[in-house]
């Protein structure tokens, strides 16, 4: 039995607010898929696909194709792949502990920011991640937006994190070249 590639390919170009619209991560999206299948029958992989774009990469969309991951096992590779929008958030009480400067990063989905909505937390994408590779698949993330530097990082790896702190000095103009 030939190992498989559980692959989820999430690009989000058209968000509902058009001052939030993006060019070029659904093409992302369609190249890496490209890419995928060329590959995975060059290396004999099952490719197992799931491809979400623009308003089907709902963030209860996405946490549902992350539960189809489930059945990837040792010598299988799940691989989330993610180009869109991420911010950050502040962090809520319960979980300060675990986030030193009190924000989380987030993936923001196609209805993150529609009423009711969320987007889909540092916190929680660590669970999806651990859910799918429970079974001792091997996991790849990439996340192709802003804020994604300890997007997949276990917390104790965040807070060791080595940065340098934003200068908050008022620069004046005559300093600049």
């Amino acid at each position: 039995m030939s190992p498989c590639l559980y692959a989820l390919l999430v690009g989000i170009n058209d968000y509902p607010d058009p001052r939030h619209r993006l060019a070029g991560c659904v093409n992302d999206v369609t190249r890496m898929e490209r890419y995928l299948r060329a590959r995975t029958a060059q290396e004999r992989f099952d490719l197992q696909l799931q491809t979400l774009t623009d308003s089907q990469a709902g963030r209860d969309a996405i946490v549902a194709a992350f539960g189809r991951l489930g059945p990837a096992r040792a010598g299988d590779v799940v691989f989330f792949f993610f180009s869109g929008h991420g911010s950050q958030a502040v962090t809520p009480p319960e979980l300060r502990p675990d986030e030193p400067d009190g924000l989380d990063e987030t993936l923001v989905c196609w209805d993150s920011r529609t009423p009711g909505g969320w987007d889909l937390a540092d916190k929680e994408l660590a669970q999806l991640i651990a859910a799918a590779g429970a079974q001792g698949a091997h996991v790849l993330v990439i996340l192709d937006c802003c804020h994604s530097g300890s997007g997949t990082r276990a917390p104790l790896q965040a807070a060791n994190e080595r940065r340098i702190a934003r200068d908050e000095r008022p620069r004046p103009f005559t300093s600049y070249l």
